[in-house]
């Protein structure tokens, strides 16, 4: 709600802004003047619309940089001439003026440019401001998200009865004597270290994080489920790769938790992970649904990782959900460069 009226609020402003650009010059002038030339009142200040919002939109954020300031260039050019051709023409076609002079349309593209100019620098200006306000706006965010996940680890993403469970595990393997004991108390140390001291870290390789799920999937398996069709699978420039720590175990604990694994023969979990050569990463889990109708796609995801996910990587993530066939399906992908 309120990034909404944030939108309107930004909307409201350029309107008012473009007003005191714009109407001052014609507030004084005779109304029979304004009538014979509103056409062209109309078709220029189109123009510089465009020049402004197409810097604003698309040149600055995509190409204004010192690497593609030659790219920039030509396409404010290009545009531009476009622009300016557009407007001439519906001028001549107003004006009922048909001829065409290559010299006199050169001269008057040339008389444009300064107000070329001037309504790109403003459109830098106006967007690099606004980039700034939402990078501060979310690095404050980000700030008090970090706090708040800190607090809310344990309620949020793994249950602390997961771990008494498993060492209560573990206690009784080591009266039965179970020679299984060491590698079950390898795992578990491994996940209390990960969950206590890379949950601190900003990033952390995402081998680790896989490796993590594994340990997750090892001890959920030793409950002894009715189902054992479950699947991790890792492949690509896994190693390469960083990621924020605990944001894919979510769903893997919504795919145990919603898959009736544990009393359904039929049931089923599938879990693979994805990093290509340009750092995009695909992680997709997959698992039966126990009892469909009482299922929605908005129901099983997880909110929390969401307003993460919103946070973390803004513009650079997707997250798509889908029930087909008693088969719930989650995919995320995180890009390395804004979509």
């Amino acid at each position: 709600m309120i990034i909404g009226k944030q939108k309107y609020q930004i909307i409201l402003l350029h309107f008012i802004l473009w007003c005191i650009l714009i109407l001052p010059p014609y507030l004084f002038v005779d109304g029979i003047v304004l009538a014979n030339n509103f056409n062209q009142f109309i078709s220029e200040n189109l123009f510089s619309l465009a020049i402004f919002y197409l810097n604003y939109f698309l040149l600055v954020s995509q190409f204004l940089s010192w690497k593609k300031f030659a790219i920039y260039i030509l396409l404010l050019a290009v545009i531009s001439f476009f622009c300016f051709s557009i407007m001439l023409g519906y001028q001549l076609y107003i004006k009922d003026m048909f001829e065409w002079n290559t010299r006199g349309y050169l001269k008057n593209y040339s008389y444009n440019i300064p107000s070329i100019l001037y309504y790109s620098v403003i459109a830098v200006f106006a967007r690099s401001y606004y980039d700034l306000q939402n990078s501060l706006e979310r690095e404050y965010q980000l700030k008090n998200e970090k706090i708040t996940t800190e607090l809310n680890y344990l309620k949020s993403q793994i249950d602390p009865h997961f771990f008494f469970n498993n060492l209560n595990n573990i206690y009784s393997m080591a009266i039965k004597k179970d020679e299984n004991i060491t590698v079950m108390i390898s795992r578990l140390s491994d996940m209390m270290r990960s969950y206590i001291y890379n949950s601190r870290l900003s990033k952390i390789s995402l081998d680790k994080e896989i490796d993590f799920i594994e340990n997750f999937v090892y001890f959920q398996l030793l409950k002894k489920p009715k189902s054992t069709d479950i699947d991790v699978y890792s492949d690509g420039y896994i190693n390469d790769y960083f990621i924020t720590p605990m944001l894919l175990i979510n769903f893997v604990e919504n795919a145990f938790k919603h898959s009736n694994i544990f009393h359904n023969t039929e049931a089923s979990i599938s879990i693979n992970c994805f990093v290509d050569e340009s750092k995009n990463l695909e992680f997709q889990v997959e698992n039966t649904i126990y009892n469909l109708p009482n299922h929605s796609v908005s129901g099983i995801g997880n909110e929390n990782t969401k307003r993460r996910l919103e946070l973390l990587y803004p513009g650079r993530y997707k997250l798509i959900e889908n029930i087909n066939d008693n088969i719930y399906s989650i995919v995320l992908k995180i890009y390395n460069k804004t979509k």
